[in-house]
């Protein structure tokens, strides 16, 4: 296998041609079943989490996150979430979410040794944790230079990952609505590279993608108007979670050079 480690230019020119068109609407139909699966369903999304269950949540994701990408011996970053921190002399000056809330409208992001949340439901908390704490791990083993040079990788990278403790934990708690808030991502990020590709080659979209709404696509299609392209979510989602399917979950520790075969 070769590695999945790739630059944001080696992903676009192996991303965006005619012939994964095909594969990415098999892949998309089927998240969005999923989420249509969910959507049905009467989902409790759980409480939102209390600064003393917030603590032992990120303690079990990190030990998750840890075994999946071989990244024992990385300390956690500080926490913060509204107004509280947790962590040696942890102090941030920031408003939480005010720097993603005007780009994306996540609800967390990782900034200056520092993962920042906003309150969220439990469902939701264990991905969201996940997810920073891989850019955590990133900005370790692969550098700074080449996390702050490749968008696509590193958010595709961190959404494979929350995808991985999505489904450790809807396993766990026999609780699928832990896979919600993956599935939504996967599926409009899918759809986001789906429709540029099959205007692009003047294709024909399948009638039932439209029928399908993500509930952020909307920022995706904002991002395309800008830039022209799929946003760097979507590029490396798509790519990176193609690759899973081929190669299995053990790609996201290999592109950090700590392969496992799961």
């Amino acid at each position: 296998m070769k590695s999945m480690l790739k630059t944001d230019k080696e992903m676009l020119e192996s991303l965006l041609k005619k012939a994964n068109i095909s594969v990415i609407e098999g892949l998309l139909l089927k998240e969005g079943e999923k989420l249509e699966g969910l959507r049905l369903k009467s989902l409790d999304y759980g409480k939102y989490v209390s600064p003393e269950r917030l603590r032992d949540l990120a303690t079990e994701v990190k030990f998750y996150v840890d075994d999946f990408l071989g990244s024992h011996g990385i300390s956690f970053p500080i926490l913060y979430q509204e107004g509280e921190t947790f962590g040696p002399e942890a102090t941030f000056p920031f408003k939480p979410g005010s720097i993603v809330y005007e780009f994306f409208g996540n609800q967390c992001y990782m900034d200056k040794n520092t993962i920042i949340l906003v309150k969220e439901r439990m469902s939701s908390v264990p991905g969201s944790i996940a997810h920073e704490y891989a850019h955590h791990v990133q900005g370790i083993m692969l550098g700074k230079d080449f996390v702050k040079a490749n968008d696509c990788f590193i958010e595709g990278h961190s959404r494979g990952v929350e995808r991985y403790i999505a489904d450790v934990f809807s396993s766990k708690e026999s609780d699928e609505t832990f896979m919600y808030d993956i599935t939504d991502s996967n599926f409009f990020e899918l759809k986001g590279v789906y429709i540029y590709l099959c205007e692009k080659y003047g294709l024909k979209q399948h009638p039932l993608v439209s029928k399908i709404m993500g509930s952020n696509e909307d920022m995706e299609w904002d991002y395309q108007q800008k830039n022209g392209k799929p946003s760097p979510y979507a590029i490396g989602n798509t790519f990176l979670y193609m690759k899973e399917l081929l190669h299995g979950k053990g790609i996201y520790g290999e592109a950090l050079g700590k392969a496992k075969p799961l």
